[in-house]
């Protein structure tokens, strides 16, 4: 713009120096006598203050036809154009003067009256909207009712918001007596149990145990019994972190996995659930060898972290998982009946309409998260239930109820749980049906039932002081802190625990029924530990005087053998290097895409497979529910995530009204002047000024243009990320229970649409408060549109890549990235034809390319009807019939972006969504 004010003083300059003899420079006539006189004092203040939107004129001191200028007297004279002014004994034509319009033959000039706005170079007036306010000969829209609009707008939504408020209430009252109903029901049972003594009547043995293959129906519930035998996990570096690690786990029974750290206990429940592939072991389930991946959807695992969303309600959290995950023949009023249950199970009946809160936002208590956390899988009413630290950072006393109510879930339907916990009072630990204790390295300990466990340390000759938790005491008894009262195991290592533990497995299995024979097996077992041991000591020295002969003849024979004796261990390193790069680079890609089961092609094909035979052919082990109920499920979710808070939602208003309100700062009293006329330029411009001249005196709107696709792509990123970026921790356990990402995604999609829409709106009214668009505002908000749509893709792409808070960093690079090297403004679209091609289709990906074009000539339409543009079209390389084009583009960017971002939620992560 500075450049256009530049060009214009020098042509007037120049004017002035070649016509000084000639022509006067005065107020052109026809102006009202206030617009006179501001224009004459304008002169008389110097020719610094006339620009190029002042309405003056050059009369020559010779005649000159109306409708025609002549330069000089000698010179032909020349026809003025439309959007000129041309009164009489015109030198050189003037622009048609501001809040004026000029006629057709360029020789009138008549005001523009009330209701109607004109800018320079106008032939016609414009209509003001019905929300504007035009006073007489005013060149731009007074837009009060633009913020009136916007103001009904958000009151619109304040009030959809209270009466989905409303609604919702309703629904949880409707709950709230499913809650009360279901704790009656429970407490009835408990004094049902208490009048037999506090024994149940549900008696699980194995005879109750179904095999799950033969489980009738694709909604029946099977039970299982998991056997594990020899499980061994070896590292990519060679390092064994679990071996020979056996146990069951039995139907209706809770087992506690304890040892220290290092232990292996994590890495024992992802080897049972194929989280992790085993180096060695079989695994069977009821008694058969089969793999538990096959039987996902009957499996919940609780991890150790509260994963869920935190805005949403306790209520929420658990309807959509046992909505999502209980079998498609439930109906919502059963769905809802068994989330009842669980709460009232869980004794969170309270807290129902809660919100789960964060460190933001206070919500419910960290002992109830945990509840809701294990309550998010049992109301999948799983088969077989693995709980990770579940009862970390709770009190005894809550931690005793959780236990207890985890068992008696375990007795009344039939479920298989194990849980890893941390030093658990007395009474929790002795809720416990099963005991599993691993030590460092992962070797087995102990595991039976905890009722035995005293018998059999006690034999080893660890027995329990009264006033010790047994539980600590065990786990000291790992470590090797507590010494044995047997005289043969006393200075043992603890390792020696593994061996003894074995000895018991064969010494059990010898003598099942003969008591003394086994204590004898074991006596053997004690001296073999304790001569060891012995030897271990004695032979202390002298072992250690034997590894260093043994490690100087080795010394010496690598010296014989090598030229230097670094060569062969070079040689060691080198070859486990490339063993590395091998099993990391191809043989981990290769199963990371082939691997049966759970590799990417053969998952993508079972999909496939699966949706073209409509889920006849692949019989799954329970039926979910059809892909569209997930998308309304997800959908529902969604929306009240985003809409269902209406303070958090108009929060997120006020960076659109801010940027609303910068973009219509930029724009202000931005106007279209054209170039001068060709004939002026030749003979008044010096050379060096020709190119300029050829050039609008006025063009700001690719520059508005430009900084409006740089503010609303790094908003629209910055927004957009949240979607899929701020629950995506949340987003990998769904997938591991089950979750179809496609309904999904689509879900996220389709409730983000609106919110496109509203801040399209809020800004394209708020940047017409101060824009004087000559084009149509509806067309504007079709590029706003457009816009928002390719940034809030964008934005679900880098939040699949980092971490989304670190995306609005991202996002300012990623957009400065295409608005100053792609949008085809620094580097005009002209010029591309020399680049590369991958840098052509870069200006063809690029959303700011289309934007600006769109945005130019729904602007430029207006002045094509009566000045010469074709100029500055070609400069551009810009078609006034080009904006279906732009839009459908902005949109098929968008889409690839998208197709992008869900490509990598299903590949990214993949770990985590087993």
């Amino acid at each position: 713009r500075a450049g256009s004010a530049m060009v214009a003083s020098l042509l007037a300059c120049f004017a002035l120096l070649g016509l000084c003899a000639t022509a006067e420079l005065v107020p052109c006539p026809g102006q009202v006598q206030s617009d006179f006189e501001s224009v004459q004092s304008k002169i008389d203040r110097g020719l610094s203050a006339v620009s190029a939107d002042t309405c003056a004129c050059n009369i020559a001191s010779y005649y000159v036809t109306p409708g025609y200028y002549k330069i000089n007297e000698s010179s032909p004279e020349v026809k003025c154009n439309r959007g000129s002014y041309c009164p009489y004994n015109m030198s050189q034509p003037t622009f048609c003067c501001p809040g004026y319009v000029c006629s057709e033959n360029t020789i009138q000039l008549q005001s523009c009256g009330e209701g109607y706005f004109c800018p320079p170079q106008s032939i016609e007036k414009i209509k003001c909207n019905d929300l504007t306010v035009c006073e007489e000969r005013t060149t731009e829209q007074e837009k009060y009712g633009v913020i009136l609009l916007v103001f009904f707008f958000f009151l619109f939504f304040f009030v959809f918001a209270t009466l989905f408020s409303h609604f919702t209430e309703l629904r949880d009252a409707n709950f709230q007596r499913a809650i009360k109903t279901a704790s009656a029901k429970r407490y009835r049972e408990l004094d049902e149990l208490k009048g037999n003594g506090g024994q149940s009547d549900l008696k699980i043995s194995t005879t109750d145990v179904k095999d799950s293959k033969n489980a009738t129906g694709p909604d029946a519930q099977p039970t299982f019994t998991i056997d594990f035998k020899e499980l061994e996990y070896t590292l990519p570096d060679g390092l064994t972190i679990m071996q020979g690690v056996s146990g069951r786990f039995g139907v209706g029974r809770l087992c506690a996995v304890m040892g220290p750290s290092g232990a292996g206990k994590s890495t024992l429940f992802n080897l049972i659930t194929g989280k992790a592939k085993r180096t060695n072991g079989q695994l069977y389930i009821n008694h058969k060898p089969e793999e538990l991946f096959k039987y996902k959807r009957l499996i919940g695992f609780v991890p150790q972290d509260d994963v869920m969303l935190r805005d949403m309600t306790v209520t929420d959290v658990l309807t959509f998982s046992a909505r999502r995950r209980l079998p498609s023949t439930y109906t919502s009023k059963q769905c809802e009946e068994v989330v009842a249950k669980i709460v009232a199970e869980l004794e969170i009946g309270h807290v129902a309409e809660s919100i789960i809160g964060d460190e933001r936002k206070r919500g419910i208590s960290g002992g109830q998260r945990k509840r809701v956390n294990i309550g998010m899988e049992l109301v999948a009413k799983p088969s077989l239930l693995f709980l990770d630290e579940p009862t970390t950072g709770l009190d005894a006393s809550t931690a005793l109820d959780l236990c207890q109510t985890l068992k008696r879930l375990c007795r009344k339907d039939s479920l298989t749980a194990a849980a890893i916990i941390h030093s658990p009072s007395p009474k929790t630990f002795a809720t416990f049906d099963d005991f599993c204790l691993l030590g460092k390295g992962g070797r087995m300990i102990y595991f039976g039932p905890v009722t035995e466990a005293y018998d059999y340390f006690a034999l080893l000759g660890f027995s329990c002081p009264s006033e010790s938790n047994p539980a600590d005491f065990y786990l000291e008894v790992s470590l090797g802190k507590v010494q044995s009262s047997d005289a043969r195991l006393r200075d043992m290592h603890w390792s020696a625990l593994f061996t003894l533990w074995h000895a018991h497995e064969e010494a059990k299995d010898a003598h099942p029924s003969d008591k003394a024979l086994y204590l004898e097996a074991m006596s053997k077992a004690f001296d073999a530990v304790g001569n060891s041991t012995n030897t271990r000591i004695k032979d202390k020295t002298k072992v250690a005087e034997e590894a260093k002969k043994i490690a100087a003849a080795a010394a010496n024979e690598e010296k014989a053998k090598c030229c230097h004796p670094k060569c062969r261990r070079c040689w060691t390193t080198f070859t486990k290097s490339l063993y590395t790069f091998y099993k990391h680079a191809v043989y981990d890609t290769y199963m990371y895409w082939f691997a049966k089961g759970d590799g990417v092609c053969p998952e993508l094909g079972m999909y496939l497979f699966n949706i073209l035979t409509c889920g006849c052919v692949l019989k799954p082990t329970r039926r979910l529910p059809p892909v569209y109920v997930i998308f309304w499920l997800c959908l529902k979710r969604a929306f009240k995530q985003v809409y269902g808070n209406i303070w958090d939602f108009m929060q997120e208003q006020v960076l659109h009204v801010g940027l609303g309100l910068f973009l219509a700062a930029s724009a202000n009293q931005l106007v279209y002047i054209g170039r001068v006329e060709p004939d002026v330029c030749e003979v008044l411009a010096p050379a060096q000024m020709r190119g300029p001249c050829t050039q609008p005196i006025r063009d700001g709107y690719t520059g508005t243009a430009n900084f409006m696709c740089f503010a609303i792509g790094f908003a629209g990123i910055a927004v957009g990320s949240t979607t899929f970026g701020a629950e995506k921790t949340v987003f990998y356990r769904h997938v591991s229970t089950g979750l179809d990402v496609v309904p999904y995604f689509f879900a996220k999609i389709v409730n983000d649409l609106p919110r496109m829409f509203i801040a399209s709106v809020i800004v394209t009214f708020l940047m017409q408060a101060q824009f004087y668009s000559v084009g149509d505002t509806g067309k504007i908000l079709g590029v706003t549109i457009g816009l928002y749509w390719t940034s809030f893709s964008q934005g679900y792409f880098l939040s699949t890549i980092v971490d989304y808070m670190s995306v609005p960093l991202w996002g300012v690079v990623f957009t400065m990235f295409w608005c100053l090297i792609f949008s085809g403004i620094n580097i005009r679209l002209t010029e591309r034809s020399n680049q590369p091609g991958f840098v052509q289709l870069l200006f063809q990906m690029s959303p700011p390319r289309w934007a600006i074009e769109a945005f130019y000539i729904n602007e430029m339409s207006f002045y094509a009807d009566y000045l010469d543009i074709s100029a500055r079209l070609s400069y551009f390389q810009y078609s006034l019939d080009n904006y279906n084009i732009d839009i459908g583009a902005m949109f098929y960017i968008g889409l690839f972006w998208q197709g992008a971002s869900l490509m990598l939620l299903k590949l990214v992560g993949r770990n985590r969504m087993k």
